[in-house]
């Protein structure tokens, strides 16, 4: 069922920009899996259950024809990595609503080869850039799902175009553990504002900087992966939009510890003070990251094999 529930088929013509938050709320997809958790005591344990939060990315090809294109999932890379253990799973599973509106669907996704070397398509440039995006299209006539356009990923320029700055609003999609629905997928949908917009890199830990954007969002365990958006509606700026309009701002990576960096005067490197408790603020990974993945050399030969098996198949026919 898996097999046949997952196949990298090609043809989707569902490429229109999803503007209604039900209708974003379908493009999110909650992942399970196995993973090993520590205890209080320094003890290692084999879980199964949720791991975080999905979502599926359309981005057209019209090599193929009109509303040709192919899917993605996208999620946080550290949502697919067992992280007591320092590898990446083996698999993970995704849960999706079946299309008759009963019940849910599972379909499982290969993480990492023999090697534990992972097979999703990341940022080969910055292996830090904390982003995962793997080939897959769900069976359309199987399980209701929507996908985000590549054409709806905000980046630098469209940002400043449309005078994003600190005090918009954003909204996360993203699983809830605590309460995931039993017969039918239920995302939480959170509201925040951004907080913080620089074009200097951010220190996520002692040894690694990023680009990303600091949010006045609540985030917590399992919604790592999930979509969060831009609200380009309403008063912003004095000006008026009407209707909702939302854009992909990026991935959420989870919430900011109340740690405070220090340099330390007998050595070179920089040290973290502090406690490991939420101050409210989440850093997210912006969209552009998934679209360098996407544009990358190695997503684009695939697109290319997958373009060339097809015009070879149409032409025996």
């Amino acid at each position: 069922m898996f097999k046949r529930l997952l196949l990298s088929v090609l043809v989707f013509t569902n490429t229109s920009s999803a503007q209604d938050m039900q209708e974003l709320k379908k493009a999110v997809t909650f992942i399970y899996g196995q993973a090993h958790v520590r205890d209080q005591n320094g003890g290692t344990h084999l879980l199964d259950g949720t791991l975080g939060t999905a979502f599926f990315v359309y981005y057209p090809d019209p090599r193929g024809g009109k509303d040709y294109g192919f899917t993605y999932v996208v999620t946080a890379k550290h949502v697919l990595k067992d992280e007591p253990e320092r590898k990446y799973l083996d698999k993970v599973r995704i849960r999706m609503n079946n299309k008759n509106g009963v019940g849910v669907a599972f379909a499982t996704l290969d993480v990492s080869d023999s090697n534990g070397s992972l097979k999703w398509f990341d940022d080969k440039d910055d292996p830090n850039a904390d982003i995962a995006v793997l080939l897959a299209l769900p069976s359309a006539d199987q399980v209701d799902y929507r996908t985000i356009s590549s054409q709806m990923l905000a980046d630098a320029e469209s940002l400043k175009k449309s005078n994003v700055s600190e005090g918009d609003q954003v909204y996360l999609v993203g699983l809830m553990p605590q309460f995931t629905g039993e017969k039918h997928n239920y995302p939480v949908v959170r509201h925040g504002y951004i907080a913080l917009l620089s074009d200097e890199p951010i220190p996520l830990t002692p040894q690694v900087k990023e680009k990303v954007y600091a949010l006045e969002l609540g985030s917590w365990p399992g919604q790592s992966g999930s979509p969060v958006f831009l609200s380009l509606s309403g008063n912003r700026h004095g000006g008026f939009q009407v209707g909702e309009s939302y854009v992909l701002l990026g991935v959420m990576l989870g919430f900011v510890r109340n740690e405070i960096p220090f340099e330390n005067v007998a050595q070179t490197d920089s040290v973290f003070f502090g406690d490991p408790s939420n101050i409210g603020i989440s850093y997210v990974l912006p969209a552009s990251e998934i679209l360098k993945v996407l544009n990358s050399k190695e997503a684009q030969q695939q697109r290319d094999e997958d373009i060339q098996a097809k015009t070879k198949q149409t032409s025996q026919h």
